[in-house]
């Protein structure tokens, strides 16, 4: 399997956008200019409101709004990911853009198999709980999470460490690309 995204500039847009294939997800991210003083985010994503709500608050929180005032961000996510997906390709869209951040983050998400032993692996297709996290690197602290399932404390304890682990990994891989 290839590793290396497939990126072009849109040279044709003024500001231009930053269209990007990583991680399998075709992504749209570039600013524009606009009247309203304050930075303003809009998230095209057709298909999960939750993960729309969710993106647009990450990014309300991490990006630093005041150096981009008078702009408008706009991500286009032509199709929709799965949770963790869409926030590792956005991140990587987002360092290839040049968005000046706050914190780096990283997704990932994490199982509870039939016999409750902890899987992260995005292939496994049976789960009896599952965990989406989105985690701030230098921060370390969860940034949005989705949950579905029945578990317990303790399940909950080794999903929120096998998600911490597995965010870890896949920022120092998106890093090094």
């Amino acid at each position: 399997m290839d590793t290396q995204p497939e990126c072009s500039l849109n040279l044709n847009k003024i500001p231009s956008f930053a269209r990007c294939k990583s991680l399998g997800q075709l992504i749209s991210i570039g600013p524009s200019f606009q009247q309203s003083p304050e930075c303003q985010l809009n998230i095209k994503l057709d298909g999960n409101e939750i993960l729309k709500r969710d993106i647009y608050n990450l990014l309300k929180h991490l990006i630093f709004t005041e150096t981009y005032q008078k702009q408008s961000f706009t991500v286009i996510f032509d199709t929709c990911p799965p949770y963790s997906k869409a926030f590792n390709a956005l991140y990587y869209a987002v360092l290839l853009h040049g968005v000046r951040m706050k914190d780096s983050f990283a997704s990932c998400s994490a199982f509870l198999d039939e016999n409750r032993r902890l899987v992260v692996d995005r292939r496994e297709k049976q789960w009896s709980a599952k965990l989406n996290l989105v985690y701030s690197i230098n921060l370390q602290q969860i940034l949005c999470s989705d949950v579905m399932g029945q578990f317990n404390n303790d399940d909950l304890g080794l999903l929120i460490s096998g998600c911490i682990s597995g965010c870890n990994q896949i920022y120092n891989f998106i890093k090094d690309l």
